[in-house]
């Protein structure tokens, strides 16, 4: 009986430390089926990872990283998947200089403990307190220059294809870095306001430049052509 209950146990804690495993790479199909089709090395020189546009779990990952033969440029890989399958279709996206901004520093893949349906049902829960609904969600994963640690940058859409909100995620610990809900709006021109004849800046002012440098660090557009080499004087200025 001792023996029975003693493997009854064990066989769950067992079960329990596969399930943490599985649960400590959510992303871990991605990065074998890149690194089965492309290689080790351009996993390791991975800078940013993205979704298409998804009411679900995303089908479509785009996943941007150095070009091993010209530093200068990227390489683009797709991943496909069928809904209700698990295996992952690998096609290259072409190469160049991809996007008109790049994440500064390599994504490290095993530092991701927090998948992309976590971060979004943090979204959801924190457009809820705000009153704030949507319907379809982008996905960007990178890493923060200053702390190292991957992060989850997730655009919120409408039924008509309209920003609706920006949330930034830990992708280590799933901490809300930033959130903000509400359709964009232009910056103040100067950012600043007279009072007594001296310039000050609002507090509101100051929230929102807040709010659009926060939306900004993330606009990695896909835009083949044009320079990056400006890019960090530009985000960190």
């Amino acid at each position: 009986m001792r023996l029975s209950l003693t493997l009854s146990v064990l066989g769950i804690a067992i079960e329990m430390g596969a399930g943490s495993v599985l649960a400590a790479e959510p992303l871990l199909s991605q990065r074998d089926a890149v690194a089965e089709a492309f290689g080790k090395a351009t996993v390791t020189a991975t800078r940013l990872v993205k979704s298409e546009r998804s009411k679900v779990d995303p089908f479509v990952w785009l996943v941007f990283s150095e070009d091993l033969h010209r530093k200068e440029n990227l390489v683009k890989v797709r991943l496909d998947r069928q809904p209700g399958k698990e295996g992952w279709q690998v096609t290259s996206g072409g190469a160049g200089q991809l996007l008109q901004r790049v994440p500064p520093m390599r994504l490290d893949w095993a530092k991701v403990k927090v998948g992309p349906a976590e971060a979004r049902l943090t979204a959801e829960q924190g457009a809820k307190l705000a009153k704030a609904t949507f319907e379809q969600v982008e996905f960007q994963l990178a890493t923060q220059p200053t702390t190292g640690v991957p992060e989850w940058g997730l655009t919120l859409f409408d039924a008509q294809g309209v920003e609706v909100g920006f949330v930034v995620v830990s992708a280590e610990t799933g901490a809300v870095i930033h959130q903000d809900f509400g359709v964009a709006v232009p910056p103040v021109a100067g950012g600043q306001r007279e009072k007594s004849g001296q310039a000050i800046e609002s507090g509101e002012d100051a929230a929102k430049a807040v709010k659009q440098g926060a939306r900004k660090a993330w606009d990695w557009t896909e835009k083949a052509g044009r320079e990056t080499g400006g890019f960090f004087k530009e985000l960190f200025r």
